[in-house]
């Protein structure tokens, strides 16, 4: 059943809860900026990108993470392709960050979904039961933790999130003291990086 806008539009329910979720990662005061200035911008809400900037925010500095499509993650979320990791990923081989991604798909699991005692109690529980890869997930799971992570970011505002963004271009003047990338969607945004801003 279409719902309708504010602009006389008729939405799906698919359109308007992709529509949504840009207001909710976007604050109010940051949908209609012209210029965005942050300390470092990442272009690519990867697996990676998620990362990065998860590195760079507990160092204290401002963030701009842009993604092209509605899902932040990667390949983990967007494309259903499970973790590729070592046989030893269960008792070392990886960084706090990513051991907590893995300790948070397993409770999203163990708070969200109904299993037997057996596998709510297993420290390594594999929610997919694959043996490519030692937690097997759905994407959505993943989204969900991934998203978990940020949050404390963007509700404090040191973190912004564009989803559906793609840079057109970057400028680079001063040795890397400011760059601006100018993104595809409807009020093109442009971001800054400036020393000591």
């Amino acid at each position: 059943m279409p719902i309708s806008a504010s602009r006389g539009d008729d939405w799906s329910r698919r359109q308007f809860i992709a529509r949504a979720g840009t207001l909710l990662v976007l604050p109010q005061g940051l949908r209609t900026a012209r210029e965005l200035r942050c300390d470092v911008a990442i272009v690519g809400a990867s697996f990676g990108g998620v990362a990065a900037a998860l590195a760079a925010l507990r160092n204290d500095q401002r963030v701009i993470l842009t993604e092209s499509t509605d899902w932040i993650g990667g390949q983990v979320t967007s494309q259903a392709v499970p973790p590729d990791e070592h046989a030893w990923i269960e008792s070392f081989g990886c960084t706090r960050s990513y051991r907590a991604y893995r300790d948070g798909v397993r409770d999203y699991y163990r708070r969200h979904y109904p299993l037997t005692e057996a596998a709510r109690a297993s420290a390594q529980l594999n929610p997919g039961s694959a043996t490519v890869s030692r937690i097997a997930h759905e994407p959505r799971v993943s989204l969900a933790v991934l998203e978990a992570m940020l949050a404390p970011y963007v509700s404090s505002g040191r973190l912004t999130m564009l989803l559906r963004h793609a840079p057109l271009r970057a400028d680079v003047e001063r040795d890397l003291e400011a760059l601006a990338a100018d993104v595809e969607e409807a009020a093109a945004q442009v971001l800054t990086r400036g020393k000591g801003d």
